[in-house]
């Protein structure tokens, strides 16, 4: 969110015009509100780490996706339709 929002409104005219409570907050810290400038314009704090959140959300699709590997392999666990196909041939 923070990288599209500084290439596409560097200004925060959007925000700007749909938050009236940033109406009067500097540019800089609209795309990226720190926790003293949310409370200073009575904004809510922000409750997600987007970069913490994008890692996390990588990590489980890399093991998601080595897991597909592993399934269309036939090295899937025994609950797998793979291994209970594999069982009644």
């Amino acid at each position: 969110p923070e990288s599209q929002s500084k290439r596409f409104d560097p200004l925060g005219l959007y925000i700007k015009e749909y938050v009236p409570e940033l109406k009067d907050c500097d540019p800089k810290y609209l795309h990226n509100l720190p926790s003293n400038v949310a409370k200073k314009y009575k904004y809510p704090v922000q409750m997600v780490n987007h970069k913490e959140a994008r890692a996390k959300t990588l990590e489980m699709y890399a093991a998601l996706k080595a897991n597909k590997g592993a399934a269309t392999t036939g090295k899937a666990g025994k609950g797998s339709k793979n291994n209970k196909r594999q069982q009644k041939t």
